[in-house]
């Protein structure tokens, strides 16, 4: 079985169709949160993920979407997209991204956006915060998004039983092997990727052999700019998707 996972689509519908007609012969597809918000196709990347019965969890961006969050903690600049994502939402994509629970599993793995001990908001860009994490879920793997990094957090029992920590940035198109591991993994962003490289990351995953792979995926990225700036969402979101920012 093959499972495409992708976090962080951000209503980037150029990047998210180019990510799955290179994947479509997936056997299912997981999405870790925040569909919307950023980009200018909330409603479009909604209605393709629902037509393809995605496997969703929701994201902080999600929530904000939906009024349930409260919006005035963000950047101006997330705020300002906020406020467009809100009134350009139909009461379909709305009752959609309202329905969608902040933690799943999936036999031995566990879905969440953020962490396990805060599966909406928290960041796990490093291991100081993934160490503490790993006692908090009892999956072999738990997989993560929020950070639009990919990223590979590992445990293994070492000498005398005392836990040891690795941090891995997967290289794309190189399996990786976690099984027998603890591992916490993040697939990157789709839609705004902030790793330094514009394409869409996203990654397959082997759930009976916790195999792991990262993929990249190029888009139209002049496209997405250009419905950004007709949408008059802040130019700083069509900027830096040229540079993966």
């Amino acid at each position: 079985m093959t499972v495409l996972v992708i976090s962080d689509v951000h209503a980037n519908l150029q990047a998210l169709q180019a990510v799955l007609d290179a994947e479509a012969g997936v056997d299912a597809i997981w999405c870790l949160g925040d569909l919307v918000d950023y980009g200018p196709s909330p409603n479009e990347c909604i209605d393709v993920v629902r037509s393809l019965d995605v496997l969703c969890i929701a994201g902080n961006h999600d929530r904000a979407a939906t009024g349930d969050f409260d919006i005035s903690l963000f950047n101006r600049g997330a705020r300002l997209c906020s406020e467009w994502t809100q009134k350009v939402l139909t009461g379909d994509s709305k009752e959609f991204l309202r329905s969608l629970r902040p933690v799943r599993f999936m036999d031995n793995i566990q879905l969440v956006h953020g962490s396990p001990r805060d599966p909406i908001f928290e960041y796990m860009f490093n291991l100081a915060v993934a160490v503490p994490n790993f006692r908090l879920f009892n999956a072999d793997m738990c997989m993560v998004g929020h950070t639009h990094v990919p990223v590979i957090f590992t445990r293994r029992d070492g000498a005398g039983g005392r836990p040891e920590h690795d941090v891995t940035v997967p290289e794309p198109g190189r399996p990786v092997t976690l099984k027998g591991l603890k591992s916490i993994v993040n697939p990157g962003g789709v839609g705004q990727p902030r790793d330094g490289d514009p394409r869409a990351a996203y990654m397959l995953l082997d759930p009976e052999n916790l195999t792991v792979t990262l993929k990249r995926q190029s888009y139209d990225v002049a496209k997405t700019q250009e419905l950004i700036r007709r949408a008059r969402l802040p130019g700083q979101m069509a900027d830096r998707l040229a540079y993966g920012l």
